[in-house]
């Protein structure tokens, strides 16, 4: 048996707070940071990240399987062709989605940019990367 609350919670996976124990004084609600049981005198928390709640929405309608084209397209023309008006954007290399980004002018100048970036590196095939697009306007 531990000798303290500490040791106690010592003892338990920390990777899963649903592991730990439910300690006397606690209320059910976990700390957001820290992800342990709050004491039952503490104020209620709000956490809202507005960047990452807002990122984490981009992602959510950017990434749909059928919307993905090869970047050059997207940046140099053809059907797939960025549009010229503000939107965000996804980009991903192999696969593996590596940033999500806004035009505030225009989609296809932005991804242009990066089209050339990604094309001027020895180590990186152009043909592997893609994009995602919206035209949005934000008010």
């Amino acid at each position: 048996m531990a000798d303290s609350i500490q040791d106690e919670l010592a003892d338990t996976d920390e990777d899963d707070p649903s592991l730990l124990p439910t300690l006397p004084g606690t209320r059910d609600e976990l700390c957001p940071y820290c992800q342990r049981p709050l004491p039952a005198s503490a104020p209620r928390v709000f956490v809202y990240e507005e960047a990452k709640a807002i990122q984490a929405m981009l992602v959510d309608r950017l990434d749909d399987e059928d919307g993905w084209v090869p970047l050059q397209d997207a940046a140099k023309g053809g059907k797939t062709q960025a549009p010229s008006r503000t939107g965000v954007y996804r980009l991903r290399y192999d696969g593996l989605g590596i940033y999500v980004g806004k035009a505030d002018g225009s989609l296809l100048e932005r991804l242009n940019r990066h089209y050339n970036r990604i094309r001027g590196r020895e180590k990186l095939n152009i043909e592997r990367a893609e994009c995602t697009y919206s035209g949005v306007r934000v008010c």
